[in-house]
């Protein structure tokens, strides 16, 4: 470029965001007032590009997306970037992870999470979204993403600290059990405590049998456990959950769950 960028740096000499129905770029000016002027996106482009070249030459980088001018070595690295360089400052890269993380209620970070150990192990993976598994959990369990899917517990993800509410997603039929996949439908919200409980168990069997402390107790009554009622999946998972209001005597005879013996394990930490 021929001339320096004015004093007030690159937040006074570039765009700070495009219109959404236009290509119209505002320029602050040294003295506050707005300058308006119609440019191209690829201009826009090219007119960044250039700058980040020049501030490249004093050992500085332009982030894109906040414009601040920061030390070259202290910015965050990207082998594919612009001299190996990433887009954007760290600051910028956090906050955007942040929201993400916001978004999704954590979710993404926990599902790249289990992707990544399956691989290790030379289990089967497939893909899938946190908007993706909110939708199988609402359409096929009947369940609420943000509620532990074995006690129906909300779950929080501030305070790991807490077990009996932080959020875990557990894979149903254990990385350990044959046939086991990293996929949408064996992936379910559960708390810590739980989850760390449940281990290899099968998911009928470790609501049945887990023991009577804080983040292990059903708070909801599993209709899908009855003999005859609505059943389970194929991972003897239940499929339909219901709030108990509380117990009544009746002439019924008591149900008999029978819980066969299988390969197919429970759950993993």
């Amino acid at each position: 470029m021929s001339e320096r960028p004015t004093e007030g740096g690159a937040k006074n000499h570039i765009a700070t965001r495009l219109h959404p129905t236009s290509t119209a770029v505002q320029y602050p000016d040294d003295s506050t007032t707005q300058l308006t002027k119609e440019i191209t996106i690829s201009q826009v482009k090219k007119s960044f590009s250039e700058l980040r070249e020049f501030y490249a030459l004093e050992g500085k980088c332009l982030c894109k997306t906040c414009f601040d001018v920061i030390d070259f070595d202290v910015f965050p690295n990207d082998k594919n970037g612009n001299r190996g360089k990433a887009g954007e400052c760290q600051s910028c890269q956090n906050e955007r992870q942040r929201n993400r993380s916001r978004k999704h209620f954590g979710m993404q970070g926990r599902l790249d999470s289990g992707k990544k150990r399956f691989r290790r192990n030379h289990k089967r993976v497939y893909s899938f979204t946190p908007e993706e598994l909110e939708k199988y959990m609402t359409k096929k369990r009947r369940a609420d993403i943000k509620r532990c899917y074995y006690t129906g517990i909300p779950l929080q993800i501030g305070n790991p600290a807490d077990a009996s509410t932080f959020l875990e997603l557990d894979h149903v039929k254990p990385m350990s059990a044959k046939r086991s996949t990293h996929s949408v439908s064996n992936v379910v919200p559960a708390t810590k405590a739980f989850n760390q409980y449940k281990r290899d168990k099968r998911a009928v069997e470790a609501v049945l049998t887990a023991p009577d402390e804080e983040g292990l107790r059903a708070t909801q009554c599993y209709v899908g456990l009855a003999e005859g009622v609505c059943g389970v999946d194929i991972y003897g998972n239940p499929t339909a959950p219901a709030i108990i209001e509380g117990w009544s005597k009746g002439d019924s005879p008591a149900i008999t769950i029978f819980i066969p013996e299988d390969e197919a394990g429970g759950g993993d930490q």
